[in-house]
């Protein structure tokens, strides 16, 4: 199946592998096809049409007391059986049905179980599955890279491989060409503590008050429920205005307030729509609120956005024409209470393109901002690269909505936000790297891009919480939390052209703010050490740079001459290290 010798160590052959015994070509025949497949190692893969048919037969090693079976594999579910004395006996199964090519523990047994060989089948009414590789190992404590010996998954590293040698690279950067904004918009927050002021600490505002916010979103899935008395129904006015006036770490912030749904009360259809008598409660309500925070609570909303992630629940149900209609109603009943204000959404769960070109043909014409949301990941174990590949494909969406905005809206300015964004889309279970270093290499990467892109704004998903929060539940301020204290601070400004002679392992952002202090990220995507050469010539025009570093030990305030001398400024892998001729940073991480 393999252009690779059989019986070929494992390790040796293919890395990140068990070690053991590898299995191909004849040792591991394809027993119905063999199909080309550019993700398979080695370039083809068995597959079976049939139910229950096999995939691959393999003869084990004569020698040995007992092997762990290894198998290769993608999509549908496998089973092993062992061929004892001619008789087919039935083993253990594998339910997953990964999309990518993954390793599967699938027992371990003494050599006289595994008979005169194994067989792997397919089930019925899946996927085909296919197979590159089968390897058997006699070490009970071997397991490929980023899984357990017993077949379970492994969380994927904080800190970087220290076995791996460093690499050596070289950066550049022009300070007289201009390579995009990086506005302060583009380091906005999502916040949902403002919903109940008795839930807001002094702690939580102090590091809000920290980020100088220029962009708050304001958004919690029940607001419109904890907002409004049912026996009333109408707005608790007294309970809106009290958090507001909580929330001291706003500053000047520009809102975007999120009308996420309807409250329960609200009369609706089994279908989930509302009746159109609540329909039409809906839309005075929505405009009672224009007033009530003019009026009584007195904080300026800069931005009304409609609803929230519905476009999946009503296209399901054939019903997306009737979301479109109801935003414009909306919008006309806020433009009545406020011809100034500025009203969009719908807060797309993704840019799907059927629900964009649904909404801006049905919407385009009443709507002053669109938003968005796009995350990386549903999965705590898809790999540290993975994520950070994905990067690049929340730039090409956020192009692609981008464009059908300006496309759809000619001749009008129509903003764009990302109004959500992190690793994962889930909440449960709850993934780590949304608070230690690999999460701020993603979120300086997504960054970078926004602003290179030159969206109006970005904000991410959450100020505060234990699944995804800057701050913890307790006000302690995360790794990504420092990167957003430094990057709000230090990276606003004019972005210089910067890169790296490596760049699939180092990115840079290199901004000049507008008093003419210069700053440099360097963002080490790599699972191993990056040595930059020449780096004490970066142009950074301070005598004394200040050197804040964000790594898997933690946030470190270094010696920036003392790391810029010798062989190179050397940057730990999943790291992002701030250069910055702006000494009021120390005070942040001392």
């Amino acid at each position: 199946m393999l252009a690779l010798q059989n019986g070929s160590r494992a390790a040796d052959a293919l890395p990140g592998a068990p070690t053991g015994v590898l299995l191909a070509g004849s040792a591991c025949a394809a027993t119905d096809e063999l199909v080309d497949d550019a993700e398979a190692l080695g370039g083809k893969a068995a597959t079976a049409s049939g139910a229950y048919q096999p995939l691959v037969r393999v003869k084990p090693p004569v020698e040995g007391e007992a092997f762990t079976v290894w198998v290769h594999r993608k999509s549908g579910p496998i089973q092993l059986k062992t061929l004892v004395n001619g008789d087919q006996q039935e083993k253990g199964w594998n339910w997953d049905q990964p999309g990518s090519y993954e390793w599967c523990n699938m027992g371990r047994f003494n050599r006289p179980d595994l008979g005169d060989g194994i067989v792997v089948i397919r089930a019925d009414g899946q996927d085909k599955p296919r197979i590159d590789c089968v390897v058997l190992s006699s070490d009970a404590a071997a397991h490929p890279k980023g899984m357990k010996a017993d077949g379970s998954k492994e969380l994927p590293p904080e800190a970087p491989d220290a076995s791996l040698a460093p690499t050596i690279t070289t950066v550049t950067i022009d300070w007289s060409k201009t390579a995009g904004k990086m506005t302060a918009a583009i380091w906005g927050v999502n916040d949902c503590e403002v919903k109940n002021s008795g839930s807001i600490t002094p702690g939580f505002e102090a590091f809000l008050a920290s980020l100088k916010p220029t962009l708050v979103r304001i958004h919690d899935a029940g607001l419109a429920n904890d907002w409004t008395d049912p026996k009333t129904r109408t707005w608790r006015t007294e309970q809106i205005k009290a958090g507001f006036d909580a929330s001291t770490g706003y500053g000047s912030a520009r809102i975007i307030l999120n009308i996420p749904a309807w409250p329960d009360w609200l009369p609706a259809q089994a279908d989930g729509t509302l009746t159109p008598a609540g329909e039409d409660e809906f839309v005075k309500l929505v405009g009672r609120l224009v007033v009530v925070m003019r009026e009584q609570v007195k904080h300026p909303v800069a931005y009304w956005e409609l609803l929230n992630e519905k476009e999946d629940q009503f296209e399901k149900i054939g019903k997306a024409q009737w979301l479109w209609n109801l935003h414009n109603r909306l919008f006309a009943e806020i433009k009545k209470q406020d011809p100034s204000a500025k009203v969009g959404g719908p807060a797309f769960t993704w840019p799907k393109p059927v629900w964009v070109e649904g909404f801006l043909k049905g919407c385009g014409q009443n709507v002053d901002f669109v938003t968005w949301h796009n995350y990386a990941s549903g999965d705590i174990f898809d790999s540290n690269e993975s994520v950070f590949a994905r990067a690049d494909a929340l730039t090409d969406q956020a192009r692609y909505i981008k464009e059908a905005v300006d496309q759809a809206t000619a001749g009008r300015k129509v903003e764009c936000f990302l109004d959500e964004y992190n690793i994962k889309w889930a909440w449960e279970p709850m993934e780590r790297r949304h608070g230690n270093n690999v999460g701020a290499v993603f979120q300086a990467c997504v960054l970078k891009r926004m602003a290179l892109l030159g969206l109006d704004g970005v904000t991410v998903w959450h100020a505060k919480g234990g699944a995804y929060g800057l701050v913890d539940n307790d006000d302690t301020i995360r790794r990504t939390g420092r990167l957003y204290q430094l990057g709000s601070r230090c990276l606003v400004g004019t972005m210089a052209e910067a890169k790296a002679e490596e760049e699939k392992d180092l990115e840079l952002i290199a901004v000049k703010r507008d008093d003419g202090v210069r700053s440099v990220l360097l963002i080490n995507r790599a699972d191993h050490t990056v040595i930059v050469r020449g780096a004490g010539k970066l142009g950074l025009n301070a005598e004394a740079p200040t050197l804040v570093r964000i790594a898997a030990d933690g946030v470190s305030l270094l010696r920036a001459q003392q790391e810029l001398a010798g062989d190179g400024l050397r940057l730990p892998g999943y790291s992002v290290s701030l250069l910055t001729g702006d000494a009021s940073v120390v005070a942040l991480v001392k």
